[in-house]
């Protein structure tokens, strides 16, 4: 297990790797939620708030696109991937809605207040469920394909 957490590491800290990638922006969105948190609970957030936390769109895409499918087809790992992956789709539809929702203030304050939960929870599972799985299974030639694709997305959290 110390063996394959050293590999976790190494790649993420290896400048420009995918996994590297993606955990400074999960780091970035990590500091993104704390900064908005105290307007949530003051109630001055505003729909540009919510706007601003809907770009891990952009991050759910990429494990959506070039992650999940990878770990599905090519490894037959299911599992915890595809519970996250469901998971991406309901928070990414849910800060949609709640980007154009009218609904009184309290509650509005209080499903954005368990977005903000619920993303923070999915970045701790990326980093430690995740992520690992991924450096554990995906050869040198895969994490090249993914490094390549990347390129398609665009910069977020900047």
């Amino acid at each position: 297990a110390q063996e394959k957490s050293k590999s976790v590491v190494a790649l993420v800290e290896t400048a420009g790797h995918p996994l590297n990638r993606l955990t400074e922006e999960n780091k970035a969105l990590d500091e993104l939620i704390e900064a908005i948190r105290p307007k949530v609970a003051d109630k001055t957030a505003t729909y540009d708030d919510v706007n601003t936390v809907r770009q891990l769109s952009v991050h759910y895409a990429k494990k959506g696109d070039l992650l999940y499918p990878k770990l599905k087809v090519d490894y037959a790992i299911g599992g915890p991937s595809m519970v996250m992956w469901t998971v991406d789709g309901d928070i990414r539809d849910q800060l949609g809605d709640l980007a154009k929702s009218s609904q009184s203030v309290d509650d509005w304050y209080r499903r954005f207040d368990e977005l903000l939960t619920r993303a923070q929870e999915m970045i701790y599972k990326e980093q430690n469920i995740l992520f690992p799985i991924c450096a554990e299974n995906f050869s040198k030639e895969d994490w090249y394909q993914i490094y390549k694709d990347t390129a398609q997305y665009e910069d977020i959290f900047g």
